[in-house]
């Protein structure tokens, strides 16, 4: 559950350097789609603060819910133990809704599904699923908080590909047009 807790800060930028690399006009419609997820999910986490489960518990609000996402680097060892607590201790802790690191899971796997061979499309969505288990099981998030957080994504998804798809069309239009003005 460690690691692929994890995995939400490394990632989303493998495929965003892979496809610096790669492509850059693949790059920047990724990169927009991830601030669009980030901002979404700042304004959400403004608007409606809400506590995670882990936190509901140690209000006794809940019980039986402990935050376990660290757990696992005890097992690995090393130094990393303490980065992990450093960088939780530095989180903000009402910022549940909606679950980014599911939105951004997501986000991936959508991103890349068209981009894949169709036998390997099903490993992708093993990679939102493993994260939302993952949240709910180490006490970080509800339910309801990975659901939404999928769903920001695919609107992400389905709003960036609608706005280029209308630019596109836009361009044609235009490129297609006689000029009114004729350089000497």
């Amino acid at each position: 559950f460690t690691l692929i807790y994890t995995s939400y800060f490394i990632v989303p930028f493998i495929v965003a350097g892979f496809l610096w690399a790669r492509d850059r006009l693949e790059f920047l419609r990724f990169s927009r789609r991830i601030v669009t997820v980030f901002a979404a999910g700042v304004a959400t986490y403004i608007a409606f603060p809400a506590a995670p489960p882990w936190m509901a518990a140690d209000m006794g609000l809940l019980h039986g819910v402990a935050r376990t996402t660290a757990d696992g680097w005890q097992v690995i060892g090393g130094r990393t133990v303490e980065l992990f607590d450093e960088g939780q201790a530095s989180v903000n802790e009402v910022a549940a809704v909606p679950s980014l690191h599911s939105a951004l899971s997501m986000l991936v796997a959508l991103f890349l599904w068209p981009r894949v061979r169709r036998p390997l499309r099903p490993l992708l969505l093993l990679y939102p699923l493993a994260m939302g288990l993952t949240l709910m099981a180490t006490g970080e998030h509800y339910f309801f908080d990975v659901l939404l957080g999928w769903m920001y994504a695919g609107s992400v998804m389905g709003a960036w590909a609608w706005w280029e798809r209308r630019q596109a069309r836009v361009t044609v239009r235009d490129q297609s047009r006689p000029s009114r003005y004729r350089l000497p």
